[in-house]
This record gives C-alpha cells, structure tokens and sequence, in this order.
C-alpha cells in the first residue's frame, strides 16, 4: 500500500523512510518509526502494506 506523507505517495516503505532521512536529517530508526506511526493513523499495518482489518466482538452461545 502506498504511504502517503504531504503531497507525495511513495510505494515502498523504504523510499518514504528515506525521503523522511533526508527532509528531515534524522537517524534511520527515527525516520523509520515515524513513517510506521503514520500508516498506523491511515489505517495501514506498519511494513506489511495491508489494510488493517476491522475485528468483531465473537458472539456467544446460549
């Protein structure tokens, strides 16, 4: 899934750490964790690329 920061989309993980790297002249772990928390608030699972599913309460028997 492509992670959207500002304006841009990028297509990898890596290239928006990187991007992130540059931009802002952090360490490679920052950028990383940075760029993790914002898929995390688009709904998107960190390195996976996939859309986090909704989960449903299990219904119980009677």
């Amino acid at each position: 899934m492509p992670v959207k920061l500002g304006k841009k989309k990028y297509e990898k993980f890596s290239d928006a750490s990187a991007a992130i790297q540059k931009k802002k002249g952090i360490s490679k772990d920052r950028a990383n964790a940075y760029v993790a928390s914002v898929e995390r608030k688009q709904g998107i699972e960190p390195r996976i690329g996939k859309k986090k599913t909704k989960t449903t309460r299990r219904k119980t028997k009677k």
